[in-house]
């Protein structure tokens, strides 16, 4: 009887090891950006008195226009939102082609706070992935609409690090997962007559009211303007729709690295 029931479960074991093992995918980032936004971008806030302030790649904080020492002071120098540059790389996922997007932002604050002493800036990345044919979205757009486009993610999250330590700590973190719980808002304005349009890129909760991809969230009456046209009411960036549409124009082929 034991020799016996020691023959099933060898057998039973080795039926086990038989069995196919699915894997998924790896993803393969492109060894370089294919865009980059940088350059002729403008940020835009309505202030406490009713004056439009702008600032390069920040969106200035609602103060009284006149105030300029309260510019003037670290923190509010950072803005409500900023970014120094916005990265695009494709993933090979597959048979899919995803998009890493990436926004590098400067935040900052005080190492003695009581004091406002001790400043400190720091280099921040907030990342999006998302596929590649979702941009479609963009090429039926209709003019000085305010359009709010929602696209599914499959990863993002923020990290302290540099533009050129991005991708290498991304890859250790990238986990592709169609229950990833945000989605990308690319929220879009084309002004066609002055050949400008105004945008804002982050990404929200699928349940909450949970904002990411920005530096501070924005509220009226204190619920959160994102996820609204009422945003634009209030703050936005703005660049030209040539600008725009070429960083989120795709090249034919890409180079990878395939570790």
């Amino acid at each position: 009887m034991r020799k016996f029931i020691l023959v099933v479960f060898v057998f039973s074991g080795m039926s086990c090891f038989a069995q196919s093992r699915e894997e998924k995918p790896i993803p393969y980032l492109s060894e370089k950006p294919v865009s980059i936004l940088d350059d002729d971008i403008k940020g835009w806030s309505l202030s406490l008195d009713g004056q439009w302030i702008s600032e390069e790649k920040t969106i200035l904080p609602r103060l009284i226009s006149r105030d300029k020492k309260a510019y003037r002071t670290r923190i509010n120098r950072l803005g409500l939102d900023n970014f120094k540059e916005m990265l695009m790389y494709p993933i090979i996922y597959g048979n899919d082609t995803l998009l890493l997007i990436l926004k590098a932002y400067e935040n900052g604050h005080y190492k003695y706070e009581y004091s406002k002493k001790g400043w400190r800036n720091e280099d921040w990345i907030h990342y999006f992935v998302i596929k590649a044919r979702d941009l479609n979205k963009l090429n039926t757009l209709e003019d000085s609409t305010v359009h709010i486009l929602k696209i599914k993610m499959l990863d993002g999250g923020q990290i302290k690090t540099s533009t050129s330590r991005a991708i290498s700590e991304i890859k250790e973190r990238l986990l592709i997962r169609n229950n990833y719980n945000y989605s990308m808002h690319i929220m879009v304005q084309p002004l066609a007559q002055k050949e400008r349009i105004k945008f804002h890129i982050y990404a929200m909760h699928n349940v909450f009211p949970d904002v990411e991809g920005v530096l501070k969230n924005f509220t009226v009456n204190g619920r959160t303007a994102y996820g609204s046209e009422l945003l634009f009411d209030y703050i936005h960036y703005e660049t030209s729709i040539k600008n725009f549409s070429k960083f989120f124009s795709l090249p034919g082929s890409f180079d990878f690295e395939t570790d």
